[in-house]
């Protein structure tokens, strides 16, 4: 494998890991909602702990695509230094949509 693959690789699991992060919010947000409006005390416990795990998984998620936008990003940074180009790609360039602007 080539580093540009290599880079590659590391933007798109990244990607992949934030979208992945997102849908999970979403949900823990809609259990969360719903342990608050049930009546039983038993489905509301049963509720909060699902929230609580993924949220867990949730936080996984957003770390690892965080870290692998990172790697992506400081060795992108590398190789722009040794080539003599002095633009640096940012969050809001679409070549690496997930810098921690995009974090929700």
């Amino acid at each position: 494998m080539n580093k540009r693959t290599e880079q590659i690789e590391y933007n798109t699991w990244s990607a992949e890991y934030m979208q992945e992060a997102a849908v999970i919010k979403q949900r823990v947000e809609q259990i969360r909602k719903e342990a608050q409006e049930t009546k039983n005390s038993d489905e509301a416990d049963k509720l909060s702990w699902r929230a609580a795990m993924l949220y867990s998984m949730y936080l996984d998620c957003l770390h690892t695509g965080q870290l692998l936008a990172e790697r992506f990003s400081s060795r992108s940074r590398k190789e722009w230094k040794r080539a003599g180009d002095t633009e640096l790609k940012t969050s809001k360039n679409p070549e690496f949509p997930c810098g921690k602007e995009d974090v929700a």
